[in-house]
């Protein structure tokens, strides 16, 4: 029995002794993911901003109680600014630089006397669908607040006249008396009182309604939206594990000794190695989508070879990464470790958890060094906007894997030079 024991503490003491030997591993296990969670913690805003909206005026001339000043809207949105020109504004929109156009009615007390709403038409461009539900609930918000203050400004105006309307009756009895009686001021006292009385209830307490419309060419569900950035986080850890993994079991192996003394040459092994595991984590990706089309029915809108060109890039430039992980880290759980921080940063500053633009500087810049948050990009146009995408996230991704590459080439020429 106890030395049943001891050959097993055995192991402990083995474990313990490697670990004392290479506290990286350790120190990567805990710094890494506390590292990740402190940047997203003070990098992030949690609190969603209010939608940046243009308010398109239509050319409004009448002052009444129902009508609606840019000011009245600014409770639950952010007005960047107030035009007439529709045209602009809807082109500043499809350009993605503000989330919402809102146009007011031209004449809405005439639509409320008539016992209808005023409708204030709401363009929004959005794919998100968690977005998409809270820029609804702050234009809803918004529509409240304008009715409330519709609702104070009628009640108001009907007190006045309502005062004006009992000096005026309350002055019969005088005007009968002196056979003066003014059939205006009593035509417009009761002209005042049918108005209210022909305008149905919910109407008044009520008299705007938003009508919001999403331009976007398919308003993606949740699924659909979130499978994007899945596809690309999936397609970065992979290539980043593959990679990181390799030249570390090579060293064990004994491998880098054996290219020291061949006659191949150091582009052949990084051409090799880059080939190889491209190909392997592209040919995952490709059964992956297929899976997804077939089970979810995931559909790309865009055009495909835009879509296959971003993944031929994220893999490329997360290759990259994983080579350099490989040639820096010391043994295969350091490498594993670094593998698994890069997706973590990925999800927490990808844009996957929050949005990019609620991620505050200098924090940011680390979201720009993973690969995975132009992959994100990209293919959330691709495949849920039907758009190429902007060419400079796709520069952006080059750049990464040129680096990674050019990188790999010089720790290879560093650990390849004979001792």
């Amino acid at each position: 029995m106890i030395k049943s024991i001891i050959r097993t503490l055995a192991f402990t003491s083995n474990w313990t002794a490697r670990v004392v030997r290479e506290p990286s591993t350790v120190i990567w296990m805990i710094g890494g993911p506390f590292v990740v969670l402190f940047l997203f913690g003070v990098g992030s805003i949690m609190a969603t901003p209010p939608p940046k909206t243009i308010v398109v005026t239509q050319g409004q001339q009448e002052q009444t109680s129902f009508q609606i000043s840019p000011q009245e809207l600014s409770g639950y949105l952010d007005v960047t600014e107030v035009t007439d020109d529709l045209s602009r504004a809807m082109a500043q929109l499809q350009a993605r630089r503000v989330s919402l156009v809102l146009i007011l009615p031209d004449r809405p007390l005439e639509t409320v006397q008539n016992g209808q709403r005023s409708i204030i038409k709401v363009f929004v461009n959005e794919i998100n669908p968690v977005r998409l539900a809270f820029i609804r609930i702050d234009i809803t918000a918004q529509i409240t607040r304008v009715n409330n203050a519709a609702q104070r400004s009628a009640i108001d105006l009907g007190k006045e006249n309502l005062r004006r309307a009992e000096e005026q009756l309350s002055q019969v009895e005088r005007i009968l008396e002196i056979a003066g009686i003014s059939p205006q001021d009593i035509t417009s006292a009761l002209d005042i009182i049918r108005t209210v009385e022909r305008i149905p209830t919910d109407v008044l307490v009520a008299p705007f309604e938003a009508d919001t419309e999403n331009i976007t060419s398919q308003e993606p569900t949740v699924v659909n939206y979130f499978t994007p950035a899945a596809i690309a986080l999936v397609i970065q850890h992979l290539a980043v594990t593959l990679a990181a993994l390799s030249m570390v079991r090579a060293r064990l192996l004994g491998t880098f000794h054996l290219w020291q003394t061949t006659p191949v040459r150091l582009g052949e092994i990084v051409a090799g190695h880059y080939f190889s595991y491209g190909v392997l984590a592209i040919a995952v990706s490709a059964i992956l989508i297929s899976a997804l089309t077939w089970a979810l029915g995931v559909v790309v809108l865009g055009s495909i070879p835009f879509f296959w060109i971003s993944v031929l890039l994220l893999v490329l430039a997360s290759l990259g990464i994983g080579f350099v992980i490989s040639l820096l880290a010391t043994n295969e759980q350091t490498a594993a470790q670094m593998a698994m921080i890069i997706l973590l940063a990925s999800i927490f500053l990808g844009g996957l958890v929050v949005p990019l633009e609620q991620i505050t500087f200098p924090v940011l810049a680390v979201s720009y060094l993973l690969p995975a948050t132009y992959g994100i990009e990209i293919l959330h146009s691709v495949m849920n906007r039907g758009e190429p995408g902007n060419v400079v996230l796709y520069i952006a991704l080059g750049l990464i894997a040129l680096v990674g590459l050019i990188m790999t080439v010089r720790l290879f020429q560093r650990q390849l030079r004979p001792t």
